[in-house]
């Protein structure tokens, strides 16, 4: 494979798990605000917490069921860059993205000494 079909097939292969990424980011917000607002609009109402369980039920069972096509997307995501490297493909980064290093635990970096801004308020037992 020549370097202009490589470089090619990687740029449309990463905008295309970009926007799956995004589009999941948006219903896992959106599902989080329907989720946020079943109960006040319950109370609102003047209806007993029995009226719409079912609803409730469904909306929270969706937000966890996005929430794992999300990870499962992200699992696609670093397949798809252990390909890349076989192929010679440089990463790229999203647009206004950076990505973490590939050694990073579920994409944190891992962190040697606590930042700045963050101190020990209590220690655990």
């Amino acid at each position: 494979m020549d370097d202009d079909t490589r470089t090619r097939l990687g740029r449309e292969g990463t905008r295309i798990i970009h926007q799956i990424e995004d589009a999941l980011d948006n219903a896992i917000a959106l599902q989080g605000q329907l989720v946020s607002f079943l109960p006040q609009a319950r109370k609102d109402a003047g209806l007993s917490a029995v009226f719409g369980q079912g609803l409730f039920d469904n909306a929270s069972d969706l937000l966890s069921d996005l929430t794992q096509a999300r990870r499962r997307v992200i699992e696609a995501h670093r397949s798809a860059e252990a390909v890349a490297r076989y192929v010679g493909y440089v990463r790229a980064d999203g647009p206004g993205q950076n990505k973490p290093p590939p050694d990073s635990v579920a994409g944190v970096p891992e962190m040697t000494a606590a930042p700045a801004a963050l101190r020990v308020v209590e220690k655990a037992a």
